[in-house]
């Protein structure tokens, strides 16, 4: 009679393949990548937690990778899911895996900060506010404000910041009609170059319009490297949103040049929260925007050149001309390495794990 195995099943895990493929011909290190979820690839929406934390992706020997969902979403079955991956080749492929688990024994990897070069979503708390003339204000943890007077009224900025509760709040009014601008701006020292994307989410409350009506004025947001923002550099990569449009600016030895008007985005939509991404490479700078549905092509330059020095993570906020007082609110911000083309990733058919006890008669 032959032998006869009988399984006593006491639990299944599930895990999901992920396929990566490294398409820019550059050895990658510390490289977060994208997987986006859906109902197609992914299947097991019932049993995933509202906050992820019973996913865990590893690599090819089981090792936990650190990761973060900028989007989750169980009720429409979409996710965001962020992978830092140690190491891929130039043109090299790998595997690495999401477990679903009853139980995740390695929490502290789902965190953002280490995942990305830099992610804040300003639960830390500082307010301040006054009148004065161009300063900077160190808050301690990496992050600064620079006050920039550059009109000719001695101690003409009127601003105020509020950070906390997930939100950072920076206002601008200027006193005097005196033709220059008066810029609050929190910024964040990086020790790279180039080959970097920012995302974040952001509103500007007090937006009126395009013309000179308006009651609006937004500086550039974005990465900057000058003496507005507190730097020793001559170049900077940024978008604006103002009066006169939605742009790219780049600056060098040479000057500045921004692009044409990239009016598409309403004044409610500005208004509201909306994510940006500008990805910085040393040929040109993109920049894209999301209202909902997923990031939309906003427009590029292709005139840029890398700064010689490392770039600073900027938001401004500027106003002139005895107007104001103007707002931008910053809801979350992360900075990640970029390479163009990024890698390609595809989520495979799930594998049933079956762990259990097993006996031999």
């Amino acid at each position: 009679m032959p032998n006869i195995v009988l399984l006593e099943v006491t639990k299944k895990e599930v895990k999901y393949p992920v396929y990566i493929k490294e398409q820019a011909g550059v050895d990658l290190s510390n490289y977060p990548v994208l997987i986006e979820l859906n109902e197609n690839n992914f299947l097991s929406w019932d049993v995933l937690k509202s906050d992820g934390s019973n996913l865990l992706p590893v690599d090819e020997y089981n090792n936990p990778l650190p990761y973060w969902f900028e989007k989750l979403d169980l009720t429409n079955k979409k996710a965001l899911l962020w992978v830092k991956i140690p190491s891929l080749g130039a043109y090299k492929s790998k595997y690495i895996y999401l477990k679903i688990l009853s139980t995740n024994p390695y929490l502290d990897y789902l965190d953002p900060t280490k995942v990305f070069i830099l992610y804040d979503d300003f639960l830390w708390v500082y307010s301040g506010s006054g009148v004065s003339g161009s300063k900077k204000i160190d808050l301690g943890n990496g992050w600064y404000l620079y006050l920039y007077d550059g009109g000719s009224g001695a101690g003409d900025v009127n601003w105020s910041a509020s950070i906390g509760d997930s939100v950072a709040t920076l206002t601008s009014k200027d006193g005097t009609a005196d033709g220059g601008a008066e810029i609050v701006s929190l910024n964040y020292p990086l020790t790279q170059k180039t080959n970097m994307a920012i995302k974040f989410r952001a509103k500007y409350p007090n937006w009126g319009g395009t013309g000179a009506s308006s009651y609006y004025r937004a500086y550039e947001s974005g990465f900057r490297n000058d003496s507005i923002n507190g730097g020793t550099g001559n170049v900077r990569a940024d978008y604006m949103l103002n009066e006169n449009g939605r742009r790219i600016c780049s600056k060098n030895s040479a000057g500045s040049s921004c692009t044409s008007d990239l009016n598409v985005l309403d004044a409610p939509t500005i208004q509201s929260w909306v994510v940006y991404e500008l990805r910085l490479i040393p040929t040109k700078i993109e920049l894209f925007y999301d209202v909902g549905a997923g990031l939309t092509y906003w427009g590029e330059k292709t005139d840029y050149v890398p700064s010689d020095t490392p770039e600073i993570v900027t938001f401004s906020v500027a106003s002139w001309g005895g107007r104001g007082p103007f707002e931008i609110d910053i809801d979350w911000v992360f900075v990640r390495p970029y390479v163009e083309p990024e890698p390609s990733v595809k989520v495979l058919e799930p594998i049933a794990v079956f762990k259990g006890t097993y006996d031999l008669y």
